[in-house]
């Protein structure tokens, strides 16, 4: 790791396109910005750590919407095949209803 000091309005460049400055320093606190080009991602590290905490909170959410969904097919999959039986059972009561009028 590189350390060094710098006072406000000094900086250093990261490669050719990124440049970081101390732009003020109060009570032990450094404020920095940052110039860097909009596709060169910049987080802190607790803002990686919650990002990181978030994406997994998407897939468990994702996840669990998946999960919903095949459970809502099962059941709607159980449910025809219930009314499919009472169907069935019906016909068959009906039928046997007519067999025996007719003994």
């Amino acid at each position: 790791m590189l350390m060094m000091t710098r006072k406000p309005g000094e900086g250093f460049r990261i490669g050719e396109n990124v440049r970081v400055v101390v732009a003020d320093v109060v009570g032990g606190y450094a404020k920095i910005g940052v110039d860097a080009p909009s596709e060169i991602e910049i987080l802190r590290d607790n803002a990686k750590k919650k990002t990181a905490k978030r994406s997994e909170t998407e897939k468990l959410r994702e996840e669990l919407e998946k999960t919903k969904k095949a459970l809502t097919q099962e059941r709607r999959r159980k449910e025809r095949a219930v009314q499919r039986y009472a169907r069935l059972a019906r016909q068959f009561k009906e039928e046997r209803k007519e067999y025996d009028e007719k003994i």
